[in-house]
Order: structure tokens, then sequence, then C-alpha cells
């Protein structure tokens, strides 16, 4: 196997010249890390789904992957749960360090205390903090946490992170768009300035088995539905506060980055999602889009897998499409696979593979690695 400068060369290379048949790995790998959640998110159905203790990646996989972790810049540990709660933080930790990746997680930042915070800044780190308020009384209803106290943890480890003198390190925060937040966006905004972070996003609701039919966490609260906190209605508030939302976010000095919002607004893809859903639980294949549309996408190359803690790797954390399984294949025979070829040849001519649905797909801009900013280069060469 090539080292990592060789293998960073080659991937690079292939990535920039779309080569369908690759003969490097992956730099961004998602482990699930947590399956199950004891946390109550409104919108999230991983509670109902896979209970309230959750479970961790099993280190046979772990062993499997070993060979390919130093090709990983990106090191993601999240999937189905919180994944600051996971027992194994200090070997994802170990694993990131010895590699010199990226720890990146989506996080609710509940778990963050004083011995987590300090072991995490001994790491590179990619954190995006789910948030989806701009108030303590919104926060409380979707997250069911307390604002001040979760805003005062990811406070102190940021200012940390800046103590030890970090530079390198990424924090977001994101928020799903939906009726009882989208007039909170620019108290957002402020948020993140006041934490000092420069990064944040816009996503859409997905829908899910938990939220379709609505659903509350006592009789006394107020039903959330996923077709009244996610229509036309909300997208068209969205889209007309987005322009004076990026005016104020230049103005701080914050960037509105990689967000499905503004797309799944514009294509009006919440209906057919849940299409999608019910369909690739029975046929394995999306129904929409009926005309396969052009697209883009360096995931099939740089790598946003999923590995899930039963041995199945999917395509991306974005689409609940699977490849192999590492129980059954080796990880190079699945990322080296005929059906992967396919796919990668489908983007290589500008065309959206089904399997991806609604994606907008990624570009070098998603994740601040090395590896992009070979892509970047050589794509200005070419």
């Amino acid at each position: 196997m090539l080292n990592s400068h060789d293998h960073r060369e080659l991937l690079a290379t292939e990535a920039a010249t779309l080569v369908p048949a690759v003969k490097s790995f992956p730099a961004v790998m998602y482990l699930e890390s947590q399956r199950g959640c004891p946390y109550d998110c409104i919108m999230c159905t991983v509670p109902k789904t896979y209970g309230r203790r959750p479970s961790e990646m099993p280190d046979e996989i772990l062993d499997k992957l070993n060979p390919y972790f130093k090709y990983v810049e990106t090191l993601a540990i999240h999937g189905n749960g919180e994944a600051l709660l996971s027992r194994k933080m200090d070997k994802y930790i170990e694993i990131a360090n010895e590699n010199g990746s990226f720890l990146h997680c989506n996080t609710t930042g509940f778990p963050l205390n004083q011995r987590l915070t300090n072991r995490l800044v001994d790491v590179k780190l990619d954190l995006r903090f789910s948030i989806h308020a701009g108030t303590a009384k919104t926060y409380k209803r979707v997250m069911d946490n307390d604002f001040e106290k979760t805003i005062k943890k990811i406070g102190r480890l940021i200012d940390l992170s800046h103590q030890k003198g970090h530079k390198e390190n990424t924090f977001w925060l994101s928020f799903i768009v939906m009726k009882d937040n989208v007039d909170e966006t620019e108290q957002f905004i402020n948020l993140a300035y006041k934490l000092g972070i420069k990064e944040v996003r816009f996503m859409c609701l997905h829908p899910n088995k938990r939220t379709i039919f609505g659903t509350r966490r006592n009789e006394k609260d107020e039903k959330f539905s996923h077709f009244e906190q996610a229509n036309s209605t909300v997208s068209a508030r969205f889209n007309k506060r987005l322009p004076t939302l990026k005016e104020q976010a230049a103005k701080l000095g914050i960037n509105i980055g990689s967000g499905s919002m503004n797309y799944w607004s514009g294509v009006n893809a919440g209906l057919r999602d849940v299409a999608n859903r019910f369909s690739n639980k029975i046929v394995k294949q999306n129904i929409f889009p009926i005309s396969r549309p052009r697209g883009s996408c360096l995931a099939p190359w740089t790598g946003q897998i999923q590995v899930e803690q039963n041995g199945d790797i999917g395509l991306c954390c974005s689409v609940k499409h699977v490849i192999g399984n590492i129980y059954k294949q080796s990880f190079a025979e699945i990322w080296h696979s005929q059906h992967m070829n396919e796919i990668r040849d489908s983007f290589s001519h500008k065309k959206q593979p089904r399997v991806c649905g609604y994606c907008r797909g990624i570009g070098t801009s998603e994740y601040a690695i090395p590896v992009n900013q070979l892509i970047d280069v050589k794509c200005i060469e070419a």
C-alpha cells in the first residue's frame, strides 16, 4: 500500500480527472460511533428507532478498517446518535492523531464537560454544532435542553482551542429551518458571531416516520408535524430573508456555507423525498427525480462513506445506499467494485446517479483537508 503522501497525490489526480476505476481510497470516512440516543430532539427519530441506550462501533470493524486509516484526512464519528457520548472517544482521538486527521462530527454539544473538552483540544477538530434556534424558548421546544448552558459549553471548547493555538480547527453552527424557528435566523447569525464562529449553514428538515404523522413529547406539548414545519410557505419565508442574512453574515465576517435549505426549497423536494424513503425500503431504489439531473460530486472519489455498526458500507452519509458489507468483503473490494465504478462513471459524465435522489453533491469546499486543496490546484493546472 502507498504511503500517505503518495496516496494523496494519486487520489487528487484521480478526483481531478474523474477517473471511474480508481486505485486510491477515501480521505473522508464516517463511522457510526453511536446507534441510539438518550436525548429527545423533536425532529429526530433515532431514540424511537434505535432506543435510548447507544451501542458502540465493534472493535472488529475498526480492525478491518485499520489499514486504510492512514489515508483518512477527515475521520467523522457520527451516524445515528450523539457522537460525543461514545465510550470509545479516546480511541477515535488516538486514530485521528496517529494519522494527522481531523476529528469531525455533528453534535448537540450536550455532553461537553471539562474532561471531554480537554481531550478534544488535543486533536484537530472539525465540529458542527446543531443549534436550530435563535432563542432559549425555541431551543427548548426543538432540542429539549438548556440553551444558555449549551452555548457556554460550546464557548469554552472554542476558547480553549484558540488558547492552544489550533488555527486549523473549524467550528460551524447548523440550523434546520422550520416553521418554529424561521424567524430566528438573524439571532442565529448573531449567536455565531458572539461565539467566534465563522461558518454557519441552513439545512432542510427531512421527513421521518416520527414527524410525518406528527409527534409530541407529552400531551401538553403542541404537536410537531413535518408538513406543517416544512412546506412552501416556510421555504418562501426563508428565501425572502436569505439576501438580508447574507448581508448580515458578510458584515460580521461569517460565511453561509454548504447547506441544503436553499437548494431543497428551490426543487420542492419534500414530498418526493418521502416517496424515495419508502421506495428505498421496498425496492432499494429512488423513484425521484424521474429524469436524472445533471450533477457533480467528489464523494465517490474523496469519500464520504458511512460505516455502520452492522458492517454495512454506505455510499455517503447523506444517501441511504449500501455498497457492500465489511464482514462479507474487504474494504478495498467494496470501494473498487464495479458498482462504485458505475457511480463514478455517471458523475464523470455529469449525470447524477438515481441512488443519490435530491442530494446536491459535495465539492472541495466541504472539508478543509490537504487532498481537496491539491485537487483544486490540479483542476486549475488542467
